[in-house]
């Protein structure tokens, strides 16, 4: 086509030009106008491209639309007409084309006017015909007969077209026709139509070939041409000398009429299934099945459920083997790609579609399937399939897909609707067995509905109440405002709690909950009320109350006879039976004893035996621990009488006991009896064991308030001796008689080690039993024998913590221990008199009874150990103080557990003990000098060493160097805890010398070996006796003040008296400058002198000896 080729549509108002006219406006480079004329002489070609007839014309009117567009050889003119109009007579008219109404769907009438304008492959621009009829082929159309123009148009029909003589000889065949009969049209020429067209002799095509021609009337019907397997339309137009058989194929269009027909039909049957009232879902779901394999024209149909991974055939149609039931896994299915495909799964030749290695292919064999899935309420339900084991020759068409889509919302929709009514009976079937009262109100506040339980807690019956204001049954205020609340939309839910007013009888308590029935636009149309009865409930929120007060007063009981008495009354006040018995477990009988009853078990003569543990209802009970049920007291085999009580209940009252409940009734006990009951004995057995730690904290109380007084008895007068005591022998004689005086203590004695002896010898006693007191006074104890003869004082000794001999017919045959259990005694505890490293010796304490030392005892004579151990520590350190003769000893040590062995070892310098402080966490901080040393190597050799915890260089002059370190263990610390002062310590390449006084009476030589013992390279180098004269407070003065010089004393004294050493000062540096007359510099070099000498005479070791 030239581009945009212009086409003028035309035809009669109200016919089809306009819808022709957008069909070709749709072609590529084609402008399409409508126009409308009576009829085709009445059409203006307006320099159209080609012009086109739609609907009804004659000859004649043809005839002038083609003079009106140039002639035959103008602007081409195309008719679409129906069967009215012979082609022949379009033709003679001189149309350049003709097609017939209805063929093909438009595209026909495209291709036919797109060969009117193309250019053909063997023109040129220069042969076309103008539109006015000019040009060289036109000239060449005016010189060609008529026949020949007829000709060519011919050829251009779709239709074959064939010409036959009055001899049944063919005249005439265009290109269609000669390409139907497989030969030129030529060779065919001449031929007797019979001869070139056997199959068609003696058929439809003879009969109405002679008909027409014997009749001279047109002749036209429809056949099916088995050899193409195809439906043929055939026109038949005599003549005097013979025919014009128009031949169009109308398989297509016969095909599609049969879809529409058979879609129309599947359709109806869908839709008088649907609405088919008297078929249940399966029937309507079968039917279905059939439908759809009608349809399709398949063998086979089915319904499937798809659960987790397995797939269940709900129903089928069809024998192809598949039964309703069969289980298969989803992998080995068509349904497994159905599910996952959107829309439908369509095959029509699974192995040639890549099928033929599936599971489901391999299981199945199906070739040809279309399935869709089923969706319930949005969730997948299963499918619905149809499928044959042959391939489908041809594609499913979109009318069947559109159909089979169709069915599988109808099915969807039905499974929804199935489940809906299922739902509903079950909702009714509830509504209707439920016990609570269900109805329904209308917006007038009227009952459209009521439950069998709404019957029958009101005494009305259902169609009494239908129709009746709700005030009928439920007159109150709160239910008539809930309803008007629910029904003017101000709530959509509320509860009530009133009464029924029943037809006869009293009210009942009833619990309410309403809730808003809404219509279509939310509207409320009604109310939906559950009512419930609650006489029980109440009653039992009433009992629960009366259990709670009865539990309260239960916990105030002060002991279990206390706690019986009260829950046999509770149980009357609470579940109203009146024979009750409480029975308590005595430990001591191993027996349920009576300890709590209700006055009515005595009036109405009701025995209360006791019983073993496991005899009788409350012997189980007790011992199972389970509530023991006797609806019949007469189906008991005992020798108890149960004229009276009939029923009973036995209850396990936890460790304690059991309450037994006694009704005169058979079957007494309600399921509401024994829960209340249970939670009563609950109760008690709490409150039995409340007030029986209660009693248990009282009298254990009271055990220990005697325990404190006698404690702070023996504390008071044992720290009065401690005190008082001026000797060693004094304190130990002192702590042994207030022990003595104590109870339940009866005997006691301190030994006293003898180090160099290794033996332990009794150094003070006291008590009445003079047995032991005599073996006492002989006790001379080897060590290392009693040791090995487990001795709890001689292990108490050597290991310094408490040992106790519970039972004293444990102690060793031979010991002094002995002595005491023949002496009656029981028990025995033995404390180690220890402080810090020093020990002291050893206290024994027997009571007369075994187990005599609890915890307490312990605590508290362990407390008494080291405070006796610390006085004598003090005694022995006073000494020292005090004494006029003293023993020198002096002794070097060569081991790296003493810092100053590590140090002068370490270094080149000589380093001597200045001084020491003992530190409030028990650490001591020690001043040392060292001379000939380096600061820097002392402070980094004391930085690396474990045992100082911190150290810090505190002066550092010419090579001499005052340091201070915290240790956590000094050898002067343990000698002064054994009564000696340190003089001095000297270390020098590794090796330290120690200068010690001791009191004249003190064991040196015991004090030697315990630091040989602890510490090696240990050597005695020096010992003295030498008298010491002890300085007075007026010889220190007099010492003081004689190393003053006049301007030292003055500055000092002055300084004192002036308050220059308070805080905050009186006065200043100045101030007593200026009263001496001298410079501030001046001044305080005379008061620092002046504090040096008295510093000297305090702290240095050397000063005044």
């Amino acid at each position: 086509m030239a581009e945009c080729d212009e086409i003028l549509v035309a035809g009669r108002p109200g016919g089809d030009a306009r819808a022709v006219a957008d069909d070709l406006a749709a072609v590529d480079g084609v402008t399409a106008a409508a126009a409308t004329a009576a009829d085709p002489a009445g059409v203006e070609p307006d320099g159209a491209d080609c012009l086109v007839w739609v609907g009804p014309a004659t000859g004649d009117g043809l005839a002038a639309l083609i003079e009106r567009a140039g002639g035959p050889d103008g602007t081409p003119v195309v008719v679409v007409a129906d069967g009215d109009l012979p082609p022949e007579a379009a033709f003679d008219a001189g149309v350049a084309d003709f097609v017939r109404a209805g063929e093909g769907d438009g595209s026909v009438l495209a291709r036919r006017v797109g060969r009117l304008l193309a250019d053909e492959p063997d023109s040129s621009p220069a042969d076309r015909t103008a539109a006015d009829g000019s040009g060289e082929a036109a000239d060449a159309l005016r010189a060609t007969p008529p026949e020949a123009n007829a000709e060519r148009v011919l050829e251009r029909v779709d239709a074959a077209v064939m010409g036959i003589d009055d001899d049944w000889r063919i005249t005439y065949l265009n290109g269609p026709a000669a390409e139907a009969l497989g030969k030129p049209a030529d060779a065919a020429v001449g031929e007797v139509v019979w001869e070139a067209f056997p199959d068609i002799e003696g058929s439809v095509f003879e009969r109405e070939y002679r008909a027409a021609l014997s009749s001279q009337a047109v002749r036209t019907f429809e056949t099916r041409y088995e050899p193409e397997d195809s439906w043929l339309e055939v026109s038949v137009f005599p003549a005097a000398d013979g025919l014009s058989v128009y031949v169009r194929d109308v398989t297509e269009q016969k095909r599609t009429k049969a879809e529409l027909e058979r879609n129309e039909r599947a359709l109806r049957d869908l839709q008088r299934l649907a609405s088919s009232r008297d078929r249940s879902f399966d029937e309507k779901l079968e039917r279905a099945l059939a439908v759809g394999c009608e349809r399709l024209d398949l063998p086979l149909g089915y319904m499937t459920r798809i659960d987790g991974d397995t797939q269940t055939v709900v129903a089928a149609n069809g024998d192809a083997g598949v039964e309703p039931g069969t289980r298969q896994p989803v992998a080995e299915s068509y349904c497994r790609r159905t599910v996952e495909t959107d829309g439908l799964l369509a095959l029509e030749h699974a192995a040639g579609e890549g099928w033929d290695d599936d599971p489901a292919y391999e299981r199945h064999g199906m070739e040809c399937y279309l399935g869709g899935k089923l969706l319930v309420d949005g969730e997948l339900y299963g499918t619905l399939c149809f499928g044959a084991d042959d391939a489908r020759e041809a594609p499913f068409s979109d009318a069947e897909e559109t159909f089979i889509e169709l069915l599988i919302e109808w099915v969807s929709y039905e499974l929804e609707r199935r489940e809906r009514e299922q739902d509903l009976g079950r909702y009714e079937t509830i509504v209707r067995s439920v016990d609570d009262g269900v109805y329904e109100l209308d917006d007038e506040g009227r009952f459209t509905f009521v439950n069998p339980a709404m019957s029958r807690i009101t005494g009305y019956d259902a169609d009494e109440l239908v129709g009746e204001h709700v005030s009928v049954v439920k007159d109150d205020d709160a239910t008539a405002a809930a309803v008007d609340a629910l029904l003017s939309g101000e709530a959509t839910e509320r509860t009530v709690e009133s009464v029924v007013q029943r037809k006869r009888g009293p009210p009942v308590p009833c619990e309410d909950g309403l809730t808003a029935l809404t219509g279509d636009e939310g509207a409320a149309r009604g109310v939906v009320g559950v009512v419930r009865d609650v006489t029980e409930q109440k009653a039992h929120r009433e009992m629960l109350s009366e259990l709670v007060t009865s539990s309260r007063s239960l916990m105030q009981a002060r002991d279990r006879g206390e706690v019986a008495e009260m829950a046999a009354q509770a149980v009357a006040e609470v579940l109203g039976f009146e024979l009750n018995t409480v029975r308590l477990f005595d430990r001591e009988t191993d027996r349920l004893e009576p300890a709590g009853t209700t006055g009515a078990v005595a009036e109405r003569g009701v025995e209360t035996p006791t019983y073993d543990v496991d005899e009788g209802g409350p012997g189980r009970a007790f011992v199972d621990g389970k509530m023991v049920v006797v609806e019949d007291t007469a189906t008991l085999d005992d020798d108890h009488p149960h004229d009276i009580v009939r029923s009973a209940l036995h209850i396990p009252m936890g460790v304690h006991g059991t309450i037994s409940i006694g009704a005169e009734t058979v079957d007494a006990f309600s399921n509401t009896d024994r829960q209340a009951a249970q939670l009563l004995a609950t109760s008690a057995a709490a409150a039995a064991n409340r007030a029986k730690r209660e009693q248990e904290v009282r009298e254990a109380r009271e055990r220990v308030d005697t325990l404190v007084d006698r404690i702070n008895g023996l504390i008071e007068n044992t720290v009065e001796v401690l005190v008082q005591a001026g000797t060693r022998e004094e304190l130990e004689a002192g702590v042994v008689e207030q022990l003595v005086a104590t109870d339940p203590y009866a005997f006691a004695w301190i030994g006293r080690p003898d180090l160099a002896a290794e033996r332990l010898e009794a150094a003070a006693w006291a008590g009445d039993v003079p047995e032991l007191a005599d073996a006492v006074a002989d006790l001379s104890l080897d060590r290392s024998a009693a040791r090995d003869a487990a001795d709890p004082a001689a292990l108490a000794l050597d290991d310094e913590a408490i040992h106790i001999v519970d039972d004293l017919a444990d102690a060793p045959d031979g010991s002094v221990h002995a002595a005491a259990r023949d002496a009656g005694l029981g028990s025995l505890i033995a404390v180690p008199l220890t402080y810090k490293d020093a020990s002291y010796g050893v206290l024994c304490v027997y009571a007369p009874e075994a187990d005599a030392f609890a915890d307490r005892e312990q605590v508290v004579l362990d407390a008494l150990g080291r405070a006796v151990a610390n006085a004598v520590n003090a005694i022995e350190s006073g000494r020292i103080l005090s004494t006029d003769r003293v023993v020198e000893l002096e002794f070097t040590v060569r081991d790296d557990d003493l810092l100053f062995n590590r140090l002068s070892g370490r270094t080149d310098a000589t380093y001597e003990l200045t001084g020491s402080v003992h530190e409030s966490d028990g650490s001591v901080r020690l001043y040392v000098a060292a001379s000939g040393a380096d600061a820097e190597e002392i402070e980094s050799t004391l930085a690396g060493d474990d045992g100082v915890a911190a150290s810090s260089i505190i002066a550092d002059h010419d090579g001499d160097v005052l340091f201070e370190a915290v240790v956590d263990d000094s050898l002067v610390e343990s000698l002064a805890d054994h009564g000696a002062v340190t003089r001095s310590v000297v270390a020098e390449d590794g090796l330290v010398r120690y200068t010690i006084e001791l009191p004249y009476e003190a064991e040196a030589r015991e004090l030697f070996e315990l630091v040989s013992d602890r510490y090696r390279g240990t050597d005695l180098v020096g010992y003295h006796e030498h008298e010491r004269p002890v300085r007075t407070r007026q010889e220190f003065r007099e010492a003081v003040t004689d190393r003053f010089t006049d301007r030292q004393e003055t500055a000092i004294r002055t300084a004192y008296l002036g308050g220059f050493f308070e805080w905050p000062r009186d006065v200043d540096g100045d101030d007593l400058a200026g009263s001496m007359d001298i410079s501030r510099p001046t001044y305080h070099q005379h008061l620092r002198a002046a504090q040096r000498k008295v510093f000297d005479e305090l702290f240095d070791p050397h000063s005044g000896r």
